[in-house]
């Protein structure tokens, strides 16, 4: 007879957990309301084109303006970058926090988990990043303290990948773990290109 090991315990959505994306969801809304405000300002200042965005002309207008970083179509992308920006960096910490909370596999596992090894590191990155701008520390510009994030999901989750480690959980907190480094990821291009 094979004997096998201990099921896994897939923690479910609970009060708790409701609570911690909550506390998460108002911190992004604070900041996210002047982004909207100076997103509106930013797209009324745009000419009118007459015609949607789909004719070949009015994209290669619309594109032009933002590699241009000039103008209100610039401002647009960029305040819609700040966005989600505002939006996923205070859900990083809040999944840590959840993802910690019990029932949860040994901590081994969970190291293993792209989701939580996604949060982490962002928080690092934004601890680290915080730290260095608070004491003025001028090693690094800001724009590329924004690249960090993205950069070190993209290196854990390879790392995990390349070492056979990559074991993702069924559950809503390594998913929405998975989403926000997906999130950071999808970021980075803007993120680098704006920076340089």
């Amino acid at each position: 007879m094979v004997e096998t090991g201990p099921v896994p315990v897939i923690r479910r959505f609970n009060l708790g957990d409701l609570m911690i994306l909550t506390i998460a969801v108002a911190v992004s809304l604070a900041p996210a309301v002047k982004v909207v405000s100076s997103i509106a300002e930013s797209f009324a200042k745009l000419p009118p084109s007459g015609r949607s965005l789909w004719y070949y002309d009015d994209f290669v207008w619309w594109w032009a303006g933002v590699v241009s970083r000039v103008g209100p179509r610039s401002w647009v992308i960029s305040g819609v970058v700040q966005l989600l920006l505002c939006l996923f960096t205070p859900l990083a910490p809040a999944l840590v926090v959840a993802r910690l909370r019990r029932p949860r596999p040994p901590l081994r596992l969970i190291a293993c988990q792209p989701g939580f090894v996604a949060c982490a590191l962002i928080c690092l990155a934004l601890l680290v990043g915080m730290e260095l701008t608070i004491l003025r520390i001028g090693l690094v510009p800001p724009p590329v303290l924004m690249v960090i994030p993205g950069a070190l999901v993209i290196t854990a989750w390879s790392i995990l990948a390349a070492r056979r480690q990559w074991r993702r959980e069924r559950s809503w907190v390594d998913r929405a773990g998975r989403i926000v480094g997906m999130a950071w990821i999808a970021l980075l291009p803007w993120m680098i290109w704006s920076a340089f």
